[in-house]
């Protein structure tokens, strides 16, 4: 998957996490998701700091989320 959020995505190609996860913790489909990812559309503040702070909280909000 070719993404503009690197740990992001190596999160979820190790399994650790799914897109499934992340639309369902962010009120969302998953080919939004997929979407977001690939950069076509953007996720909010909220849907970020929610993904970062339920899923993926031993990474900063910056590593997650600088763009490629």
């Amino acid at each position: 998957m070719k993404t503009i959020y690197p740990i992001l995505t190596q999160e979820i190609k190790s399994g650790r996490i799914s897109v499934k996860n992340i639309a369902d913790l962010i009120g969302s489909d998953e080919e939004t998701v997929i979407d977001k990812l690939h950069g076509a559309e953007e996720f909010t503040i909220n849907e970020a700091m929610n993904i970062n702070v339920e899923l993926l909280p031993q990474f900063s909000f910056e590593q997650l989320f600088t763009q490629n």
